[in-house]
């Protein structure tokens, strides 16, 4: 199912952006002890989750013919990126994402975010969601569906965050951009 999604999404996107997804997996040993470094210290499903996007991303530098440096973090943790280069990360407990080009003046960032769906706890509804998205969701949305949706609409924030990043709105919260569900 995944796998068709980003195929369906690779459609969208323009010829010079390259997506991929893959399973979590162990691939600490595949990066450069410097990004291994990044998480020596956490726990081991977070360094199979922060290696499986790194592993990725470096897949796809090399495809657009970068050479294999270490993918090292900012000071918000986010992907220090090569200076020609726009990209995003993301992973969940099950799968990691990466998306990648080479920068231009067209395109000025990439967001990517992938989740496991899972059910969300209704109180983190109102701290995810701007009131007029609350009302349509509580007026459109049957209660069995809201989790999902809910779910839905904060994959697409966190994507266009990380999208913005770039270009300084790295400090956008959750109330700042509103998403038009109701025709959905």
């Amino acid at each position: 199912m995944i796998r068709q999604a980003l195929t369906e999404i690779q459609t969208l996107l323009p010829s010079t952006v390259l997506l991929r997804a893959a399973p979590v997996q162990d691939h600490l040993q595949d990066l450069p002890v410097e990004e291994q470094k990044l998480v020596a210290h956490a726990v081991t499903s977070r360094r199979h989750e922060f290696s499986s996007a790194r592993f990725l991303a470096h897949q796809l530098l090399e495809e657009l013919g970068e050479p294999r440096l270490p993918l090292l973090a900012q000071a918000d943790r986010a992907p220090a990126w090569p200076k020609h280069v726009i990209g995003s990360l993301s992973h969940s407990r099950t799968w990691a994402a990466a998306a990648v080009c080479l920068a231009d003046h067209e395109l000025l960032g990439i967001g990517v975010d992938i989740e496991d769906q899972r059910p969300l706890e209704e109180h983190l509804f109102a701290e995810l969601l701007t009131p007029t998205e609350l009302r349509v969701l509580r007026t459109t949305v049957t209660p069995q569906e809201q989790s999902a949706r809910v779910l839905a609409i904060f994959s697409l924030k966190e994507a266009l965050y990380k999208c913005m990043a770039p270009l300084g709105n790295a400090e956008l919260g959750f109330h700042a951009v509103e998403v038009d569900f109701s025709n959905c």
